[in-house]
């Protein structure tokens, strides 16, 4: 266990502003954002895997991943993997405690955050990761509703900027957007009547 880092020791934001940004892709940014408007009537599940894959494609991370924040009955905060893409889905989708955590760190700062191997601090990344910098940015839907979309390079000769940082931004609407709606509708289904085929409830009123 590595004790003698604090998470601003592995924090880097400041180099999202001094490197220089990559050429910025405009026909493949254009592209894969109209497919996200065209494939946002889909299944919220799908969408939020379309997402992942968007970030991959666009900022060519190695991988990439929503995590929602999921309130227990008993008050405690775990964070849990809905989505990822690239090199991580090698992985099962991962339940972690918001405590000392990059996710949790994130939404406590509420704003982006950009870690530079982040697993010398946060003892719950297995060093089999890899993880050179990890990418985050947070959201949040109406008092409790809240997420991170992020990505990460496993490949120490490829750096985030600021252009990844703006992709992220924009594509943090789609992956809310999804969650938000997934959220309505199982909020629906709770309050809709279950009445059996067959019983009096559903028989038509003459």
């Amino acid at each position: 266990m590595v004790t003698e880092h604090t998470d601003d020791d592995v924090l880097i934001n400041e180099q999202l502003d001094l490197r220089a940004a990559k050429p910025v892709r405009t026909d493949l940014e254009l592209t894969v954002f109209r497919y996200l408007v065209q494939r946002f009537s889909t299944e919220s599940a799908e969408l939020l895997n379309d997402t992942v894959d968007a970030v991959c494609e666009v900022t060519g991370a190695d991988s990439a991943g929503i995590t929602l924040l999921d309130r227990q009955p008993d008050g405690t905060d775990i964070l849990r993997w809905v989505a990822t893409a690239g090199r991580i889905t090698e992985l099962p989708l991962q339940a972690l405690p918001r405590t000392f955590s990059p996710c949790g760190t994130v939404l406590d700062r509420g704003e982006p955050q950009l870690f530079s191997y982040p697993g010398r601090f946060f003892t719950c990344i297995p060093d089999s990761w890899d993880i050179v910098e990890l990418l985050l940015v947070p959201w949040r839907i109406g008092d409790s509703g809240q997420g991170i979309l992020w990505a990460l390079m496993q490949c120490d000769a490829r750096k985030f900027d600021r252009e990844d940082l703006w992709t992220l931004q924009n594509l943090v609407v789609f992956a809310s957007a999804a969650v938000a709606r997934s959220e309505a509708e199982t909020a629906a289904l709770k309050q809709a009547p279950h009445w059996l085929p067959g019983s009096p409830a559903s028989l038509p009123t003459p």
